[in-house]
């Protein structure tokens, strides 16, 4: 769980990143402008360890449709930067 400014203790990043764009979790990865929009919101992310490392790789696995395990906030980046590549 990810407990940021505005966030509910138990909404999880891909809810939250959801809910912002008024949408539902499987159009941020099926419809390429939530994924575009979902992508660069997390690139401009102030403050990415206000995320845990394991919701970094639920995020980033839906995201990739892959099975990753984020071990490092500069792993979170280096995804984030691959993910917007191929978007």
């Amino acid at each position: 769980m990810a407990f940021t400014k505005g966030m509910r203790q138990t909404e999880h990043l891909l809810d939250r990143l959801a809910r912002e764009q008024d949408t539902v979790v499987s159009n941020l990865r099926l419809v390429m402008y939530y994924r575009h929009n979902t992508i660069l919101k997390l690139i401009c992310m102030p403050n990415k360890e206000s995320v845990s490392l394991p919701e970094w790789s639920r995020t980033l696995s839906y995201l990739a449709e892959t099975n990753l395990s984020i071990n490092s906030y500069d792993e979170v980046d280096m995804v984030l930067n691959e993910l917007f590549k191929s978007s």
